[in-house]
C-alpha cells in the first residue's frame, strides 16, 4: 500500500546514514579541532535523520501490513451472533 514512499523513506535513510559516515570519516581523516566538531556534529544530526526516518519506514510498512489483514477478515453482519433465545436466561445457571 505505502511500498513506493516506504521504499523512497528507507533510501534516503540510506543515502544519509552514507552521507554521515563519510562526515566522520573526514573528520578522522583531517584531524583539525575545529572540522572534528563541525563534521561530528553535522555526522551525528544526519544520522539521527537517516534513523527516525527508517524507524517512520518500518512503522508504515509494518501499519500497511497490519491494515491488509483486516480485509479478509469478515464483517460484523457476516459473522454468526447467537440468538437472543439461544441465550439463558439472566438468573439461572446452566449447571445447577
Amino acid at each position: 500500500m505505502n511500498s513506493p514512499l516506504v521504499k523512497r523513506l528507507v533510501l534516503i535513510s540510506v543515502l544519509g546514514t552514507s552521507a554521515a559516515m563519510l562526515l566522520m570519516l573526514a573528520g578522522i581523516l583531517f584531524p583539525n579541532p575545529f572540522l572534528l566538531v563541525l563534521v561530528m556534529s553535522l555526522g551525528q544530526g544526519l544520522g539521527l535523520l537517516s534513523l527516525a526516518l527508517f524507524l517512520l519506514a518500518v512503522t508504515l510498512d509494518i501499519q500497511g501490513a497490519v491494515s491488509a489483514v483486516y480485509d479478509y477478515l469478515p464483517g460484523s453482519d457476516e459473522v454468526d451472533q447467537p440468538k437472543s433465545d439461544d441465550a439463558a436466561p439472566s438468573g439461572l445457571n446452566p449447571g445447577a
